[in-house]
């Protein structure tokens, strides 16, 4: 701790010898940019006893504490987005994930099935089912017309609403492998030798007409 007589000062007291540097970076920077002077000793400037703490400080901040503070922000981001994962094996089908059942709920041929109570559904009440299959229009957005003799595009088109969720181009493409996949199981359920099990619930049997 330093000690001196205030009259012996040739300068203002410096904020860092009388309260210690307490703040974030940019909060230092800010008081430092505002007030510092010729008549002004601030953090980390020249006439701060404390200097040599404050620089060492702004660089645990700069290198250490807000790359990690990011990196943590980064992850849990990350975390909280919703997973899609294709679904490709009946087992899969079993264990889908909650981000997977809409696409599949609204897909034609099973909700034609959940409209005709047929099948569970994953337990959704059929009156609360959008009535676009949204996900539909977002894997059909960008498709083309392709001229017959010149095997060229025509016109591509695409619909994008504000209400649309978020999905990235992975997770659209993980979209479209399930349906495929279930189009294929279901044509098999519903055959001759089928099981007629509920996709949206196996332990269940898809009801007859």
């Amino acid at each position: 701790m330093q000690v001196c007589r205030m009259e012996t000062l040739q300068a203002m007291p410096t904020l860092g010898a009388l309260v210690g540097t307490v703040a974030s970076a940019s909060t230092i920077n800010n008081f430092n940019a505002q007030f510092g002077g010729d008549q002004a000793v601030l953090f980390g400037q020249t006439g701060d006893p404390l200097k040599e703490r404050y620089l060492n400080l702004q660089a645990v901040f700069n290198n250490v504490i807000v790359p990690t503070q990011e990196r943590v922000i980064m992850l849990e981001a990350k975390a909280e987005e919703p997973v899609y994962k294709a679904v490709e094996s009946e087992y899969d089908l079993r264990h889908v994930s909650d981000n997977m059942k809409l696409p599949i709920l609204m897909h034609e041929p099973v909700r034609e099935l959940f409209k005709e109570d047929r099948i569970y559904g994953y337990g959704f009440d059929k009156r609360n089912l959008p009535e676009e299959d949204v996900y539909g229009r977002l894997l059909d957005n960008n498709s083309a017309n392709f001229n017959s003799k010149e095997d060229i595009p025509e016109w591509m088109y695409a619909t994008h609403l504000s209400s649309d969720p978020e999905i990235p181009l992975e997770a659209l493409d993980a979209i479209a492998e399930t349906r495929k996949f279930v189009d294929e199981w279901l044509a098999n359920q519903m055959g001759p030798e089928g099981s007629m099990l509920d996709p949206t619930d196996l332990d269940n049997s898809i009801k007859r007409k």
